[in-house]
C-alpha cells in the first residue's frame, strides 16, 4: 500500500454454480454479472479488465494469480478521485 493513495478494486472470488455452497440460481448468478459488467461500462473500465484478464496470470501483494477456493483476486481500476468520491464519499481514506 502507498500512503494516501487510494485504489479501487474488482475482487473475483473462484466458485460455481453447482458448488454446494454457492447460493445463487442462474438466473440470480447472470443478473449479478450483468449488474458488475454495466458498472464496469459506467466507469469506463470493461476494456481495463477484458485486457487484465486475457493476459497471463500474474500473482500480486500476496494474491494469488488465479482464484482458489476461500481467496479472491483483485483486478484495479483506474478511476478518477471524483468518481472515488461519487462512489464512497469524503470519508473513503
Amino acid at each position: 500500500d502507498i500512503p494516501g493513495k487510494t485504489f479501487v478494486c474488482l475482487n473475483v472470488m473462484w466458485s460455481f454454480l453447482e458448488q454446494r455452497s454457492f447460493k445463487m440460481t442462474a438466473d440470480q448468478y447472470m443478473e449479478k454479472l450483468d449488474s458488475i459488467a454495466y458498472l464496469l461500462n459506467v466507469v469506463g473500465q470493461a476494456d481495463a479488465i477484458r485486457a487484465q484478464l486475457s493476459g497471463p496470470p500474474k500473482s500480486q501483494n500476496g494474491m494469488p494469480a488465479r482464484p482458489v477456493v476461500g481467496t479472491a483476486i483483485s483486478l484495479k481500476l483506474q478511476v478518477s478521485e471524483a468518481t472515488v468520491r461519487e462512489w464512497f464519499g469524503r470519508g473513503y481514506q
